[in-house]
């Protein structure tokens, strides 16, 4: 698979990764329940808490503890989610200070006490219920977490970690067993516009992301099948937000060796022997083609 190699990859990579991640000052509950700042550092993982220490602002009203407390109480506060995408909260750690926990359930439920007979030791919440409640629930960890990170400061974390997820996503893409790339197709995609839109992915959840339909089209050298994987199966959730994410990044890998991103506003019949056999019956019923006589197909984007 031909892909060019660009300049200025890391700053790139930067631009790309904090446009679609979006910036927040204090600390918050991603979509999937995970205490999270600045841009979508994830504050239960070691390597971004290890880059964010000497980066953050205090803004506690009491004595400040060690830096260890703080990210232990954290990882308390993490949502864990099940196989039927429902998200769990218990009662451990710091929450186990019952007005603690009292705060919660407050949050989600303003009369709990009025309906429940004993404090529940867990609280399960569907994704949707977890939408609603992340911007209340967000105010619990600022108290337990109670640190603030500037955009500067965000960027010189991001630009570090970079060359992590960089590694990361080398690491998964020669693993995964019956589908992993030869060190050679790994090194033809360092450095271009395709590892980027890899490294997104890499950077939203590797393990999931970088999976084995997507590595085989890229031992394929099946650009196609990569392109279709990344804007079509990689959001079983149909979220609007990461739909955006995911069309950028497949527009970022691109249809065809040495096309322009960006510029991607034309036919494509004269580009059929690109495909296989049913790649147009894909396009067919995801574009919702118009056929204009019988010479032509045209896609709109």
């Amino acid at each position: 698979m031909k892909a060019d190699k660009i300049q200025n990859l890391e700053q790139k990579a930067y631009e790309f990764v904090s446009l679609f991640e979006g910036f927040e000052s204090r600390a918050y509950y991603d979509s999937e329940g995970i205490p999270t700042i600045g841009y979508g550092f994830n504050l239960t993982q070691p390597s971004p808490c290890k880059l964010l220490e000497n980066q953050l602002s205090y803004q506690g009203h009491s004595q400040r503890l060690d830096w260890m407390t703080y990210t232990k109480q954290i990882k308390d506060l993490k949502f864990e989610k099940s196989k039927k995408d429902e998200y769990t909260l218990r009662q451990e750690g710091v929450l186990k200070d019952t007005d603690k926990w009292k705060e919660i359930l407050k949050i989600l439920d303003a009369s709990y006490e009025k309906k429940l007979t004993k404090l529940p030791h867990s609280i399960t919440l569907s994704k949707d219920q977890l939408s609603q409640k992340k911007k209340a629930l967000s105010s619990i960890l600022q108290t337990h977490f109670p640190f603030m990170i500037t955009k500067e400061k965000a960027k010189e974390v991001l630009q570090k970690l970079i060359p992590e997820y960089s590694q990361i996503l080398e690491n998964r893409m020669s693993s995964i067993e019956n589908f992993e790339l030869q060190k050679q197709q790994i090194q033809a995609l360092k450095g271009s516009y395709e590892w980027i839109a890899l490294l997104s992915l890499s950077y939203t959840n590797p393990s999931s992301l970088i999976g084995p339909k997507l590595c085989l089209a890229l031992k394929n050298n099946d650009r196609f099948r990569a392109w279709f994987e990344i804007r079509y199966q990689s959001n079983k959730d149909k979220d609007i937000g990461l739909a955006k994410r995911r069309f950028a990044e497949s527009n970022c890998f691109g249809l065809f060796d040495g096309y322009k991103r960006g510029e991607f506003k034309k036919t494509l019949w004269k580009q059929e022997k690109e495909f296989k056999a049913d790649a147009l019956e894909i396009f067919e019923s995801l574009h919702s083609l118009k056929r204009d006589g019988e010479k032509e197909i045209s896609f709109y984007f």
